[in-house]
């Protein structure tokens, strides 16, 4: 079965792209979170500009975003930012690590930091008690 790519209207093969085990484990992964569209144009972001970004590198940035940022509930926004923000830039090099990712999320909100729940029934109590005074 081909699929075509809405952006460049090119075909690849979906048999194809699922033999490779990378690519299976990325669909997997990928199939988790809702904002994997936002994290599949983070990682386009680090294509190299002559080739094509293989299955492995792709899963490999997949999982280190995963396992950095995944608890923080601000890490859709910051995709969706990081890619745009360079987009818009235009003529960017590709990224090599996180690091402007992490510049995103540390400029966005504090209101959207990730929320830290007490562990116990008490800290519970003492936050929803804090939260009325606001």
């Amino acid at each position: 079965m081909n699929i075509i790519c809405p952006h460049c209207n090119s075909q690849i093969s979906l048999e194809q792209a699922s033999e490779d085990k990378d690519a299976r484990r990325l669909f997997a992964l990928l199939s988790h979170y809702k904002f994997s569209g936002a994290l599949i144009g983070y990682l386009s972001l680090f294509k190299p500009p002559s080739q094509s970004l293989r299955w492995s590198r792709a899963l490999k940035l997949a999982e280190e975003v995963l396992q950095e940022f995944a608890g923080d509930n601000r890490l859709e926004s910051a995709l969706i930012t990081t890619v745009s923000q360079l987009r818009n830039r235009g003529g960017f090099k590709q990224l090599k690590n996180h690091n402007y990712l992490k510049q995103v999320l540390g400029s966005l909100s504090s209101a959207n930091k990730p929320l830290i729940r007490p562990a116990t029934k008490t800290g519970q109590a003492i936050k929803k008690l804090q939260d009325l005074k606001r």
